[in-house]
């Protein structure tokens, strides 16, 4: 699956902050039946940054929220089915951040992603995902990072 992300961060301090995340990510022809999957997910939490230096950061996350997960299962007597669950969901994670200049930084990170689906007896059940993004950061305001 290929996607999108945003996220807004807001930092009380140089070690900790919150971060709200928003991503998307669709899948097609998915098992060859001709349908499509997505993940919406929504989410919010705290941020810790154990490195933060001038040019180069490290952090750390755990969010919690929501994620409308859309898709197609085979049944136990191998039926497809499509449908879509909207439950909570959390993801942890981290990642580094390297600034390009006093505004802008590219950001790496990864994440443990849970989300919940239709499994083959067609009961809602957990979902384990690796997630892994790559972003440009603009920061407002003077860029403080010092």
């Amino acid at each position: 699956m290929h996607g999108v992300d945003g996220s807004v961060n807001a930092d009380f301090s140089r070690r900790f902050g919150v971060k709200l995340d928003v991503g998307y990510v669709r899948g097609f022809d998915v098992f060859g039946t001709n349908h499509h999957a997505d993940i919406l997910s929504y989410m919010a939490g705290p941020v810790f940054y154990p490195i933060r230096k001038k040019q180069f950061s490290v952090y750390t996350e755990a969010l919690f929220g929501g994620a409308r997960e859309t898709g197609v299962n085979f049944t136990s007597s191998d039926q497809t089915i499509t449908g879509f669950t909207n439950k909570f969901a959390w993801q942890a994670g981290g990642g580094v951040e390297y600034r390009i200049s006093r505004m802008f930084a590219v950001r790496f990170g990864a994440d443990y992603m849970h989300t919940s689906f239709y499994n083959r007896q067609v009961t809602i059940t957990g979902q384990n995902n690796m997630r892994a993004v790559a972003s440009l950061v603009y920061t407002f305001g003077e860029g403080r990072e010092k």
